[in-house]
């Protein structure tokens, strides 16, 4: 088994919610159609931003 992870930045001008909105609209497909052949299972997980302490 060979496994990826890939770790992203979103630009500066991007929100959280933005940036992952463009990801699943354009980069996802990209992604399943370049690895559809070859991989069982592509998952996305996105870090939650950290809250301050208190």
């Amino acid at each position: 088994m060979i496994k990826q992870v890939v770790f992203l930045k979103k630009k500066s001008n991007l929100d959280t919610a933005a940036f992952r909105t463009y990801y699943e609209r354009h980069h996802r497909l990209i992604g399943e159609r370049v690895l559809g052949g070859y991989v069982t299972k592509y998952v996305r997980r996105y870090i939650d931003q950290a809250q301050p302490s208190v």
